[in-house]
């Protein structure tokens, strides 16, 4: 791989709108996420305090799932005190590749 600088300035410039289309997309999508977050929130607060389970609309089926304990595996705390029987149960998967984005705060 090599840096975008190294390459012909019109291929330069067709990424770099690229990503500018999507750092504006990305940046409208988090301020959506934001606004569907506090919604979700005020409707969760509501349901609760009014013991709704269940609404449904045209559009939407929303059911109140009440917070609750769950268990959960300490996976490093066994490779850590088992070592032997972390390798005996691990195993390697393979992972797509990715581009990873980091927006600047504007």
């Amino acid at each position: 791989m090599i840096p975008i600088d190294d390459i012909p300035s019109e291929n330069q410039e067709r990424i770099l709108n690229l990503i500018k289309d999507l750092e504006m997309i990305v940046a409208e999508r988090k301020d959506l996420e934001n606004a569907e977050y506090e919604l979700r929130e005020q409707l969760f607060f509501e349901m609760g305090e009014n013991q709704v389970d269940y609404a449904e609309t045209e559009f939407s089926k929303i059911q109140y799932v009440p917070p609750k304990t769950t268990p959960k595996f300490d996976s490093k705390k066994l490779k850590q005190d088992h070592p032997e029987i972390y390798k005996q149960y691990s195993y390697d998967s393979e992972k797509k590749g990715f581009i990873k984005i980091t927006i600047k705060k504007l």
